[in-house]
């Protein structure tokens, strides 16, 4: 079983193993943890991790604030998407 030390590459995430289950909470409560290019690009690398890691059974998504909720991708990342796309970035 790899030895899986999980670390969010955006502060915008927050992710931490307990027992079996990953947590991973948006942390950008001020746009109703709409999700910035920084934390979409996120979500695959930690669940890549969680994939190899032997001791997930569950990930849960979930986000920070007073509703905790996350609508979806806001417009600034829909934004940087189209910039990056144009310039010849990976998405």
């Amino acid at each position: 079983m790899p030895n899986v030390s999980y670390h969010s590459p955006t502060e915008r995430m927050q992710v931490w193993l307990d027992a079996s289950t990953l947590h991973i909470r948006f942390n950008n409560p001020a746009r109703h943890n709409a999700l910035s290019v920084d934390m979409w690009e996120a979500i695959p690398v930690l669940l890549a991790q969680a994939e190899v890691d032997e001791r997930v059974r569950l990930v849960v998504f979930y986000g920070r604030g007073r509703k905790g909720v996350c609508i979806g991708r806001g417009h600034y990342a829909v934004r940087g998407h189209a910039r990056r796309a144009r310039s010849g970035q990976p998405l």
